[in-house]
């Protein structure tokens, strides 16, 4: 796993990965530490509900019967 992460960030540094950077080794100088998620339930739900394409569909529909 390790050796396909460090291909992959050599190939993004360069376009000569074979020729320069085969042998090279990376070696990572911290740890990278990701925080974990602060997730609301009740924010999730309401968001979930709000941006779904199809409810907002069908509000802007009544919206419409309504006006008309």
């Amino acid at each position: 796993m390790l050796g396909t992460q460090e291909r992959l960030v050599k190939q993004l540094i360069t376009d000569s990965y074979r020729t320069e950077w085969s042998e090279t080794r990376l070696e990572p100088t911290g740890v990278l530490a990701a925080p974990p998620p602060v997730v609301s339930l009740q924010d999730s739900w309401s968001k979930g509900l709000s941006d779904r394409p199809e409810l907002m569909q069908a509000k802007l529909d009544v919206e419409r019967l309504a006006s008309s």
